[in-house]
């Protein structure tokens, strides 16, 4: 039987996942008179006001996270276990004899919301939850930011693998999907007890007493401690662009679902993707685009190439709109490029193959031929032009000639490899290929690569699935796989070895978000990423 004392005991339980301004909130509620425990976590440079986080509730969440086989970093890997309701109980106890009304803050309660609900009830405290959410987006891009600049400066933020967003694939938006997936459960079932509230509507609040209706608290100073300049909703566009489909499309839908549910919120949770551009090479401003000059916002195509020398091969999609050039109109451009852009052309000439430009794949092919006709490289990649254009007597031309040059060159295996795929002749892709491994005994992830590259080329297609599928071989099976896994991160560590020192900041940042995040990158190191984090500015 609960005495009436008890039974007056008033808690305020603060979570969201993190970076979606808890600790914001917990400032203001704090600067109002709601006490939120005797030992708070210290301030740091990611959150100099402090996080309003007791370190006793936040040692009994951790607790239940390591038993559970994870950490804060959290995505939905394990199951979770919560072994410390005793500890929590004394925990409860304690703060309910100090204090008659009190408040608890931690991103990490999303997580337990119903053991910590029960545990208020089983010790005679009726609690409220204020649930704080924030854009997937803009809660990504902030953590980028914040375990960057760790990395970067070897600042100390507790006992955390920050390198761990850039291992694990996608992992800073798996973790806001775990962690949301929770507090929509949690909050579907007990609304009575409950308020949903958005960051931005939170910026937005005019009356503040709604956050805790039935708490003692100056609503003064509640209005007072609101810094409206802290509010950030804006993103870069490639946080998004690099999800796969089917994450991304979760990621929207669980928005859509706890904005509509939200009882304050903003008229507009729409976010602002910041799209990033290349910085402009040009010393003159440069002319509109035209038939004359097709490669704005570059003068010309010299100045294009110039830039490219410096400029991953990633960023030509985003350079120049391809869609304007004419093909006879580049042809006569290509006859005044120097012979030491020729390096450049031949990276411009595969990213157009694989970006369905076959026409100017054609030119550009035809053209580093016509200028070196015993180049093996030139003479491959030509021939994979002409079979996407339809001719596959021309393609074997070629070919012959390749290997008239070099007969067991492995390159030229592969781009016979290639062929076929595009021919869907499997079986003499796969005898190809087969000659290939052997051959590249000596040199296995430049074989992985070249490999991989042909089945990016497929875009993971049914025909690949036909391909392994009609080839019974349980170990070319598995080489198969691991050569996609190379693809994306060797792809990832050419993007990232050609950062230059003489790009600006900006362009930078945006590789190395752009870069690494978007793969597999179990082949970068740690003091890799760390040099150019160096070169950042924050």
């Amino acid at each position: 039987m609960m005495s009436s004392e008890q039974a007056e005991q008033l808690a305020l339980v603060v979570t969201g996942f993190h970076r979606s301004a808890t600790s914001f909130t917990g400032n203001w509620l704090s600067n109002a008179g709601l006490h939120f425990g005797d030992d708070l976590l210290a301030a740091n440079f990611a959150n100099p006001k402090g996080y309003f986080e007791d370190r006793q509730a936040v040692s009994i969440n951790n607790r239940a996270l390591i038993d559970s086989g994870t950490s804060w970093q959290y995505h939905g890997e394990a199951s979770l276990q919560f072994n410390q309701v005793s500890e929590l109980d004394a925990y409860i106890k304690y703060r309910a004899m100090q204090h008659k009304q009190w408040a608890v803050k931690d991103p990490r309660i999303c997580l337990f919301l119903n053991e910590w609900q029960q545990a208020l009830v089983n010790n005679g405290v009726k609690a409220k939850f204020l649930l704080v959410i924030r854009h997937w987006a803009t809660c990504s891009d902030s953590l980028f930011r914040r375990h960057s600049n760790v990395l970067a400066t070897k600042a100390k933020l507790g006992k955390t693998n920050h390198f761990a967003f850039w291992q694990i694939d996608s992992l800073a938006q798996k973790m806001w999907l775990a962690y949301n997936q929770k507090l929509l459960e949690f909050y579907v079932a007990n609304k009575d007890d409950c308020i949903l509230i958005t960051q931005r509507g939170l910026f937005e609040l005019t009356d503040p007493t709604q956050l805790v209706p039935g708490f003692d608290i100056d609503p003064t100073c509640l209005d007072s401690a609101l810094d409206r300049t802290l509010l950030r909703e804006e993103a870069p566009i490639e946080i998004k662009d690099i999800l796969p489909r089917g994450l991304r499309c979760q990621l929207d839908t669980l928005w859509e679902k706890l904005t509509y549910l939200a009882e304050i919120k903003s008229e507009n949770e729409c976010i602002d993707y910041q799209q990033t551009t290349p910085p402009v090479a040009a010393t003159k401003p440069p002319v509109l685009a035209s038939i004359d000059n097709p490669f704005y916002p570059y003068n010309s195509f010299d100045e294009l190439l110039t830039v490219l020398k410096q400029e991953p091969i990633d960023n030509l999609g985003r350079m120049i709109n391809w869609d304007i050039i004419n093909a006879d109109h580049f042809c006569r451009v290509l006859e005044g490029v120097d012979r030491n852009s020729y390096g450049a052309l031949h990276q411009i000439s595969k990213w157009l193959g694989t970006a369905g430009y076959d026409e100017l794949f054609l030119t550009v092919s035809q053209f580093l031929v016509k200028q070196e006709s015993n180049n093996i490289y030139y003479l491959s990649v030509a021939a994979i032009a002409n079979q996407k254009l339809g001719k596959p007597a021309d393609a074997d031309k070629l070919m012959e000639i390749a290997f008239s040059i070099e007969p067991k060159h492995i390159f030229c295996r592969f781009t016979m490899a290639n062929l076929y795929i595009l021919r869907k002749l499997w079986h003499m892709a796969y005898a190809y290929s087969k000659v290939a491994v052997v051959q590249g005994e000596s040199s296995p992830m430049w074989v992985s690569q070249q490999f991989a590259f042909i089945l990016h080329r497929l875009d993971y297609s049914e025909e690949l699935s036909q391909f392994t599928n009609e080839i019974d071989d349980p170990v070319f099976t598995r080489w198969v796989e691991s050569s996609i896994a190379s693809y994306n991160s060797t792809n990832v560590t050419k993007c990232m070895d050609a950062i230059g020192e003489n790009l600006d900041e900006s362009t930078l940042n945006r590789r190395l978000q752009f870069g690494v995040q978007s793969a597999h990158s179990e082949t970068l190191s740690e003091d890799f990423v760390c040099r150019v984090l160096k070169r950042i500015r924050f």
